[in-house]
């Protein structure tokens, strides 16, 4: 196994949903399901959410395609990590539909710019939307998958713009309607 980079990992679960007398019938949670799960739950100290999809970093010629991770706010908080640069995502990013166009990038891409010290702050084209990079991840850190090592991680509230570009009008892409199931979950037990 890979240990990750994380505080106290035994504690960190994955959450499921599953319908009565299924057999491993799972379905991903709403914005409303998360936001409920983590105010009031006597078993988790603290509930994040995340999803991931395929985006096109750069331009023209420079384009590649790469995974991006949409995380809750308290998404590094609970795993108890810190940035190696600038911050992480605030509650006003997460919202639905806050559209602040923003990113946090991983150490690894930071050092693949140079590791230049204006890096946070500057720009980078995803999916052709120009978003600030305003924090990077810790040297290492993958998030909860040692395999998958995302280069961004998007606020939660970028959702509708980024989850699937060639159904943005679909209802099934906006996190604000209550059945959207869309988030994986997962919790720090207290």
């Amino acid at each position: 196994t890979c240990a990750l980079p994380i505080y106290k990992p035994a504690e960190v679960v994955n959450i499921f949903t599953v319908r009565k007398a299924a057999n491993r019938d799972y379905r991903s949670f709403s914005y409303a399901e998360f936001t409920v799960l983590r105010e009031s739950n006597p078993v988790f100290r603290d509930v994040a959410a995340m999803s991931f999809t395929l985006v096109g970093m750069g331009r023209d010629e420079a384009m590649h395609r790469s995974f991006v991770f949409f995380v809750s706010e308290n998404f590094f908080s609970l795993l108890g990590v810190r940035p190696a640069a600038g911050r992480f995502f605030n509650a006003a990013e997460s919202q639905p539909n806050a559209n602040t166009p923003v990113v946090i990038a991983s150490y690894a891409l930071w050092q693949r710019q140079g590791s230049r010290p204006d890096f946070v702050g500057s720009t980078i084209l995803v999916n052709g939307q120009a978003l600030t990079v305003i924090g990077v991840t810790p040297r290492d850190f993958t998030g909860v998958n040692a395999v998958l090592a995302p280069d961004l991680w998007l606020p939660l509230g970028v959702y509708t713009l980024f989850s699937n570009p060639l159904a943005s009008d679909s209802p099934n892409n906006d996190l604000g309607r209550p059945n959207t199931y869309s988030l994986n979950l997962m919790g720090r037990l207290n």
